[in-house]
């Protein structure tokens, strides 16, 4: 994933940010309903694969709102 947060108007960027994953969910419906349904399981390889994509997103939005100054980015425990 590439830089998706810029420094300048922080409201906007986080913005864009958010709406360009609803974008992406929105134009696959037959995968996002895949995602969903087995995001957080992990019992198949499916389960697995998803819930490793949604650790890595996070761990990368975290690092980019923490590197942009955003005090409360840090990962809960």
């Amino acid at each position: 994933m590439g830089n998706l947060l810029e420094p300048g108007d922080l409201h906007d960027t986080v913005r864009r940010s958010f709406a360009a994953a609803i974008k992406a969910f929105l134009s696959e419906p037959a995968l996002t309903g895949l995602y969903l349904r087995h995001r957080a399981g992990d019992s198949s390889a499916l389960g697995r694969a998803f819930g490793a994509i949604t650790d890595r997103a996070r761990e990368e939005l975290s690092r980019e709102l923490r590197l942009l100054g955003v005090a409360s980015a840090e990962p809960e425990a």
